[in-house]
């Protein structure tokens, strides 16, 4: 049998060679069997928790509505405060509003003073 020589790898022989390759294909088919494992086992066990949750649904065992105790008289009370609170709030914004367009915001940034036309003015341009 002839000896070949590689500078890299020094004397390999051609038997060497396929011997690596069919490990490194065994290796790779025993990662993949693995993970099919593993893949089928943690599906098993969401497939158990799913039917679990089913079951526990089915007999009722678990709540599903949570009822807050009071009356409908005290959820239309909160409902009727809130909407006044919210009028007030609309009818303050809308004063604050007008009392901002008021305001005399003639300053630009480099101190001069503008009247309204010159303003009104600039925002037209």
């Amino acid at each position: 049998m002839e000896m070949k020589t590689c500078s890299t790898f020094g004397t390999l022989n051609t038997l060497n060679i396929g011997g690596i390759i069919a490990i490194a294909i065994s290796v790779l088919a025993l990662f993949v069997v693995i993970g099919f494992f593993v893949y089928n086992h943690r599906a098993g066990m969401q497939v158990k928790a799913l039917e679990s949750i089913d079951s526990k649904l089915a007999d009722g065992s678990v709540v599903t509505k949570i009822e807050v105790p009071g009356s409908k008289e005290d959820e239309k009370n909160q409902l009727r405060d809130v909407s006044e609170t919210l009028a007030e709030i609309a009818t303050n914004s809308e004063s604050k509003i007008e009392d901002i367009a008021d305001m005399p915001y003639n300053i630009g940034k480099s101190g001069k003073e503008y009247t309204k036309d010159e303003i009104e003015a600039l925002i037209k341009d």
